[in-house]
């Protein structure tokens, strides 16, 4: 097969397996009921965070970094979400996938 052919079946490939997924993807129902994976990190100032210290609350965990310029324009509104919605239970947190660690 020469390459757009197999650009094509890829293409292909790819667009059934969305529409076989389609309707678990929008039905709502997955993961209603379970619990979150647990994880843990650590925090810019060296402290230990995790799932099991934020039982209980609503948690939005944003991965992100900082050399992608969608993920630098929606922090502000994360925290606009925390400042209107912690009170009620909401916690933002967002991971940084950087390599630089704590400098960049």
């Amino acid at each position: 097969m020469d390459r757009g052919t197999w650009v094509l079946t890829g293409c292909l490939v790819l667009a059934v397996a969305l529409w076989w997924q389609f309707p678990v993807m929008v039905s709502g129902d997955q993961g209603v009921g379970e619990l979150a994976p647990s994880w843990k990190a650590r925090t810019l100032d060296g402290r230990e965070i995790g799932s099991s210290a934020l039982s209980g609350q609503i948690v939005l965990l944003d991965f992100c970094a900082t050399w992608c310029p969608p993920c630098r324009r929606e922090i502000p509104g994360f925290i606009e979400l925390q400042k209107t919605y912690g009170d009620r239970g909401l916690v933002v947190v967002g991971a940084s996938v950087d390599r630089g660690g704590v400098k960049v």
